[in-house]
């Protein structure tokens, strides 16, 4: 991320992406057209035959063949834009959703970060789906609606959007235009 001056002089903070290792390759065998990133070292045989021999991609997407490349983007379009978010680790409850926790007196030195009871009582003798408890934060897929493009360098493949996007840097985003 950085940040760019606007026509009215006000200091936008943008994203830019860089899409100069993105090819296309069109598959063998009428199996369409692929937006791909890296080249595997050791690709399996149905690889070879889908993309050709040397062709074969770390990541590639399907596109269909009006959306190859960012030459069609403008300066004010809205796009979606999807990634996996930053992984934050395994949560507590206090972390994840904001309990209070226990007492911090009267010998309760073990339990002030802990949910407390999570039974229902002997009447249901079960604990019911979709209880907050502690988990996996972050790492999941995020889509962010109607990003303005404020820039497009065709020349140097970067594209600059307004705001931040999810994942990190070196992630695999898809871009859809609106």
């Amino acid at each position: 991320m950085t940040q760019v001056f606007d026509d009215k002089g006000k200091v936008v903070p943008v994203t830019i992406l860089d899409f100069s290792e993105c090819k296309v390759v069109k598959g063998q065998k009428k199996s369409g057209t692929y937006l791909t990133i890296g080249t595997k070292k050791k690709p399996g045989k149905t690889e070879v035959g889908k993309y050709g021999e040397g062709n074969v991609p770390e990541f590639s997407i399907k596109v269909t063949p009006e959306v190859e490349n960012i030459d069609e983007l403008v300066a004010g379009d809205a796009l979606n834009i999807t990634s996996i978010s930053k992984g934050k680790g395994f949560a507590g409850v206090i972390r994840m959703w904001k309990f209070k926790g226990g007492k911090r007196t009267h010998g309760q030195s073990d339990r002030q970060r802990h949910p407390g009871s999570i039974g229902a009582g002997t009447t249901t003798g079960r604990v019911f789906k979709g209880l907050k408890m502690a988990q996996r934060k972050g790492g999941e897929n995020v889509t962010i609606r109607n990003v303005k493009v404020i820039e497009v360098d065709t020349e140097n493949k970067l594209l600059t959007v307004a705001g931040s996007i999810p994942g990190t840097y070196n992630s695999i985003i898809r871009i859809v235009k609106k």
